[in-house]
């Protein structure tokens, strides 16, 4: 991860703790999403995870609406191709960062590094959600939130306890 991320670089594998924060469901793609973002408070300078970027339209409504830092990942070269051809405006270039991934929840981020993280449509291509997890609580600042947005899976898919926050 580019500079912009304030030392996200380093694993820290034997820090843990459980995500002390509310975990928002939908299945409203987008909409839902702004929503709840509007009321967790984003504000500048805050690091942004979003899991299953796409095109990146919600990286980019995050910058220019908050001025936070977002990170959006992406699985496929298509859609990471989309999302970074779509990055057009200088004035939330510095603030943006799309990367793509074959497996997100291997990804080497520094413990507690993001305010919030989203995921987005992405349990079918995960190869280890258990481990995805685990690492989102590793991830996660103590005051942050984690939205999870999946239209085609229920909540006895997930990690057990984590979404009754």
């Amino acid at each position: 991860m580019g500079g912009m991320w304030g030392g996200c670089n380093s694993w820290q594998p034997n820090k843990t703790r459980e995500i002390r924060t509310k975990l928002y469901l939908s299945k409203k793609i987008y909409d839902g999403d702004q929503k709840a973002l509007s009321k967790v408070g984003v504000v500048a300078g805050w690091q942004v995870l979003v899991v299953g970027c796409g095109t990146g339209a919600l990286v980019f409504h995050i910058a220019s609406t908050y001025g936070a830092d977002v990170l959006g990942v992406n699985f496929t070269m298509k859609d990471f191709n989309a999302a970074v051809f779509h990055q057009c405006s200088p004035d939330i270039a510095s603030l943006i960062l799309f990367e793509m991934t074959v497996a997100v929840e291997e990804a080497d981020n520094e413990a507690e590094c993001f305010d919030v993280i989203l995921i987005q449509e992405t349990q079918v291509m995960m190869k280890d959600t258990t481990k995805l997890f685990a690492n989102i609580q590793k991830w996660l600042k103590p005051s942050g939130d984690v939205f999870l947005v999946e239209q085609n899976s229920c909540p006895d898919h997930l990690p057990s306890g984590l979404y009754d926050r």
